[in-house]
């Protein structure tokens, strides 16, 4: 799994991400989870390697929820897509410390570029340790 997307509803928006997520990764390295129980579990069952998890919220009481779980989503790479512009929607989903927060009114383009990046990144640090790990035992023997 690389990419962990979780939403409260399926509608117009949550669709739209998705199709946007598509576009850079593949399918089977998604799930796809629409409710809280579902996250938490996908959470707990990652592998070592962190996956980037984007969350589409709409309603207060949903980001409420999401920093309940949120000693879970410290150590993911998180991405937060909110229905809402309201001064304490914003507030409280930056308490959970995005490294993205984007609004569903806005082109979802620069969520799909933050995923590739971080993608590249995440291919580029196990390309790396491979690399140390070739040198050590060339240099070392087995």
């Amino acid at each position: 799994m690389k990419v962990l997307l979780y939403t409260e509803s399926i509608n117009d928006c949550s669709i739209k991400l998705l199709d946007t997520i598509l576009k850079v990764v593949p399918e089977e390295q998604i799930i796809f989870t629409i409710n809280l129980e579902a996250l938490r579990a996908s959470l707990l069952g990652s592998s070592s390697q962190s996956p980037i998890v984007v969350t589409h919220v709409n309603s207060l009481m949903n980001i409420s929820e999401l920093i309940h779980v949120k000693d879970l989503l410290d150590n993911h790479f998180l991405i937060i897509v909110s229905e809402s512009r309201d001064k304490e929607m914003v507030a409280r989903s930056r308490q959970l410390y995005p490294r993205l927060l984007s609004f569903s009114d806005e082109n979802f383009g620069v969520v799909a570029a933050v995923i590739n990046k971080q993608l590249a990144r995440l291919k580029e640090s196990e390309t790396g340790s491979k690399d140390v790990c070739e040198t050590l035992v060339q240099r070392f023997g087995s």
